[in-house]
Formats: C-alpha cells, structure tokens, sequence
C-alpha cells in the first residue's frame, strides 16, 4: 500500500503566508460579501420575474354582494361597519387637521426644521389613513368594490 506524501515544509509555508496576506488585506471578506451581493441580485431578479409573470388571473373577481354572501354579513353588520369605518375617517381627519396646525407654528418654533419634518410626517401618516378609512366608507356606502384610482378620479363618488 503507498502512503500518500504531505506536501513539503516550504510549499506549506507559503500557502500559509498568502492566506494570512488574504486575510490581512481583505480579500476573503471581498469574496463573501459580493457572493452576498450576488445572492441578493438574483433574489431581486426572481422577484421581479414573478411580478412580470403576474397578472389579473392571478386574483380573485368578485362583486360586493359575492363578498357580503362569501363573509356572511346581514344589512345591520354592514351599516355598523360603515358606521365605524366614518367614525375612524372623521378621527383621523381631525388629526391631520391638528397635524396641518403643527405643520404651521413649525416656523415659530426653536427647532424649525425639526419641527416641519415631524408635523409633515404627521400630516401625511394621518391624511393616509384618513384616506384609506374614507375609501373604505365609501365602499360600503355605494355597496361597490371599486379600486382607489378610479374612485379618487371622480369626485362625485367622494
């Protein structure tokens, strides 16, 4: 049987020198974070190539009396939730009301810039969910699932 041979002092030597000198340098540290960044681009990739082979097929068509059968709501469950839906809508308006005063007395204040990013951000968080409640009411007023574009371009619907 023949004994396999270990390579020799000096070839063992020199490998050890370079990987310490790969280490020292970054080298390795440069090869995990590009495969890394590799990894991360074909994750982006695949999500978009899900998104491009997406499309209305994909998703469920239904009417609003197909969603009040298929949830099982009665007349007196879907007046409550409109009710409510209007209650939370006119809340967060009055808080983007109070958002859009803050957003005023910014300049007024010793932080001036502070302040205008804070109430902006204010102004925005809660006119967003003024909006998304106020949509929701909507709906459930005009007894019709419509998509936000087409609602908010005809301000009869408002």
């Amino acid at each position: 049987m023949e004994q396999q041979q270990r390579r020799g002092f000096g070839r063992r030597a020199v490998v050890g020198v370079g990987k310490a000198w790969s280490y020292s340098i970054g080298l390795t540290s440069l090869v995990r974070e590009l495969g890394r960044i590799g990894r991360n681009v074909a994750a982006v990739g695949g999500y978009v190539r899900r998104k491009w082979a997406d499309g209305p097929h994909n998703y469920r068509h239904e009417t609003f009396a197909e969603a009040v059968e298929r949830l099982g709501l009665d007349e007196a469950q879907l007046i409550s939730q409109g009710r409510a839906f209007k209650q939370r809508a006119s809340w967060f308006f009055i808080a983007m009301l109070a958002a859009a005063g803050a957003l005023a007395y910014a300049p007024f204040t010793d932080h001036p810039v502070n302040a205008f990013f804070m109430a902006l951000g204010a102004f925005v968080l809660t006119g967003a969910r003024w909006l998304m409640w106020h949509f929701r009411y909507a709906q459930l007023r005009d007894a019709e699932l419509y998509s936000l574009g087409p609602w908010l371009l005809s301000p009869g619907r408002w």
